[in-house]
């Protein structure tokens, strides 16, 4: 037995998500685990993947969640964590973050774990691209959107996506996605690219307003809360895309089946952090 937890934003539960998918077409015995989902994001503007996207899973009972991920509150168990920490390999519980890098091929292999982590790396699921898109295909009625995937439609349509909110002032990720580093990949697609026209998304709309003025900048705004998710959308509808550092950016790319497509990306991820897998390997790496 397996289980795969999820936890995070968007994004990273589509990878968590995906990983479950892959396991479960290996011919194994998958559960899903949501219950930091369901009681600690209640309260916070999180978008939960089973709200945005129409999906069919096992779940873990308590029980046995309990025992494999170690978080039983029975006396005993609470002063073995104080004093020896959580059980890891050695037990069922598997915690990605113990792991020197972004690709564990060995997760694969494994049986009779809990596997907490984010699993961001195609190479878990490229093999079954067409189960992952069956399974993240949006189902959206809204006649602003509809109008913009028609305007997106119609020309060569580039997506950006700025993340700054959570990233200003956070030395891991806001050195990463310069002006400096969408300058040049903007100056690649119209190098490359016959009248490129720049969709902006962004969580600082301000910000986007200002920075990317002319014909050629659309700004999309007006997606919040619960509509968040239309922007991922709506990039995965684009031609092309610029990418930030960020796991929402990464499948609102992903998910663009445009035959032609071109997708230019960070060269780094995080100041810290080498995650060598997170860009797929026909993305084009821009520095900053």
């Amino acid at each position: 037995m397996i289980i795969v937890g999820l936890n995070g934003g968007l994004g990273n539960q589509m990878f968590q998500y995906a990983l479950y998918l892959k396991l479960k077409s290996l011919g194994k015995e998958v559960f899903i685990d949501d219950e930091i989902l369901v009681n600690k994001l209640n309260n916070v503007k999180a978008l939960k993947i089973f709200d945005v996207f129409d999906l069919e899973y096992d779940l873990c009972d308590k029980k046995t969640r309990d025992k494999m991920a170690d978080v039983s509150i029975d006396v005993l168990s609470r002063l073995r964590r104080k004093y020896f920490g959580k059980r890891s390999h050695a037990g069922t519980y598997y915690h990605e973050d113990d792991l020197d890098n972004n690709y564990h091929a060995d997760v694969l292999s494994l049986d009779d774990k809990y596997l907490e982590g984010n699993w961001q790396s195609e190479k878990y699921f490229e093999d079954i691209r067409e189960i992952i898109l069956k399974n993240y295909s949006f189902n959206i009625s809204d006649t602003k959107l509809n109008n913009l995937c028609n305007e997106i439609g119609n020309c060569n349509s580039v997506s950006i996506h700025i993340r700054r909110g959570d990233y200003l002032g956070n030395s891991l990720y806001e050195s990463i996605c310069t002006e400096t580093y969408y300058e040049k990949a903007i100056e690649y697609f119209k190098e490359h690219v016959n009248n490129p026209v720049f969709f902006i998304f962004s969580d600082d709309i301000e910000y986007a307003k200002k920075q990317y003025q002319g014909e050629e900048f659309v700004v999309i705004e007006g997606f919040y809360g619960n509509r968040s998710h239309y922007d991922m959308y709506l990039m995965s509808k684009c031609k092309y895309n610029i990418v930030a550092n960020s796991s929402f950016s990464w499948w609102g790319a992903w998910l663009n089946v445009y035959s032609e497509k071109i997708v230019l990306c960070p060269e780094k991820w995080s100041t810290e952090y080498e995650f060598k897998y997170t860009p797929c390997d026909s993305w084009i790496k821009i520095g900053v």
